[in-house]
């Protein structure tokens, strides 16, 4: 860390905002394109939410008195074109009065900002903007369900956070039922990375090419969640907090790892291109390295798949550097306000699913301790 440079780069950064913007830089930065800033130094946390967009957005939706949902989506529904409606049906007439493409902005723009655990869905929606059936539909107002439930949800950034060094998971979905038969053999990726204790990227896209094999499609995965990790390694450096050592990328497949440290030529793989082999070079560069970490504790999980609502609770722990006991009290403040209001709890989290959640976040504590070593 050179202060003389950082503070260089400090003082362009300001003089290039002065030049559109109006604003002193010695206040505390607080509001940006509707991102709400709270910056407490003492403590040494950054916090960014997109509140009150949420709130307007919500608002607009009609959903300020709503069914309560703990989950972005229904657990284990994946909305493809085969729920699209037909040429000139009842169901197409009454879908094109709806204002989906513009929800679908509002959705997006939120899970690229605050809401990773919005990523998945978003994603599947967006595929359907020409014809988007009632399924669709109906898992929108899901999502803005969400958003109403977790209104005051954001991403906070601890200075003493135990995950002190740039670290990510990496996860694929091989062969997911999504859509119709002839746009149903490609898989879905997810990564996040990590940094000052909560998610700083992430990504939840289907990939470009047909995976033959589990192993093939995390492969794939773990390739794009590589050029990630060596950009983003690029951008400390450049501000002057370069990574020490390879980049940890957490894998639940075996095979994807063994086949990023050792060449192998077999009938199984040597249609797979340069995914691999790119792969491989990334780590004898000790730009990266894939750890071996069970499924049940595999962050990426919530970007490639809808999951149920403890684990998406157990999920938004690491996402967005909440302690175990401030995400229980937010559960229970929701629960106990959608009760006050009179409002049905959906997907919501029962006392058993509470249990649950906490013997879920026993080894996710566990892994955040170990990326700080």
């Amino acid at each position: 860390y050179d202060e003389k440079v950082s503070q260089g780069l400090y003082d362009d950064f300001v003089a290039a905002l002065h030049e559109d913007f109006k604003f002193d830089p010695v206040v505390p930065l607080e509001w940006f394109l509707k991102f709400e800033i709270k910056q407490d130094l003492r403590e040494g946390t950054v916090n960014l939410s997109q509140m009150p967009f949420v709130r307007d957005f919500v608002e607009e939706c009609g959903f300020t008195e709503c069914r309560s949902a703990f989950t972005p989506s229904s657990p284990g529904l994946a909305p493809g074109t085969k729920w699209c409606p037909e040429a000139g049906s009842e169901e197409q007439r009454e879908q094109v009065k709806r204002p989906y493409r513009s929800r679908i902005g509002s959705l997006l723009w939120v899970s690229r900002g605050t809401r990773p655990q919005l990523s998945y869905i978003t994603g599947v929606l967006s595929t359907v903007l020409e014809n988007p059936g009632a399924v669709h539909w109906k898992q929108v107002d899901h999502a803005v369900r969400y958003l109403c439930t977790t209104m005051n949800t954001g991403i906070t950034y601890r200075r003493d956070a135990p995950t002190g060094k740039l670290y990510g998971a990496v996860d694929a979905d091989f062969l997911p039922n999504y859509g119709v038969e002839f746009e149903n053999f490609k898989s879905t990726t997810g990564w996040v990375f990590f940094y000052a204790g909560a998610a700083v990227s992430w990504k939840s896209k289907r990939q470009d090419v047909i995976a033959t094999s589990s192993c093939h499609s995390e492969t794939i995965a773990a390739f794009d969640a590589a050029k990630e990790a060596v950009h983003l390694r690029g951008l400390l450096e450049f501000c002057g907090y370069p990574c020490e050592g390879p980049t940890v990328l957490e894998e639940d497949n075996r095979g994807a790892i063994d086949l990023s440290k050792y060449p192998c030529h077999s009938e199984r793989t040597k249609h797979w291109g340069m995914y691999a082999i790119w792969l491989r070079a990334a780590y004898e560069r000790r730009d990266i390295v894939l750890e071996y970490v069970a499924t049940n504790e595999q962050m990426a999980d919530c970007f490639t798949k809808a999951l149920p609502g403890p684990a998406v609770a157990a999920v938004d722990l690491r996402l967005t550097g909440k302690s175990k006991e401030k995400a229980f009290h937010e559960i229970r403040r929701n629960r106990t306000a959608s009760s006050e209001a009179n409002f049905v709890v959906e997907d919501g989290l029962s006392d058993e699913h509470m249990v649950e959640l906490s013997n879920l976040c026993i080894p996710l504590e566990g892994c955040m301790s170990d990326r700080g070593e």
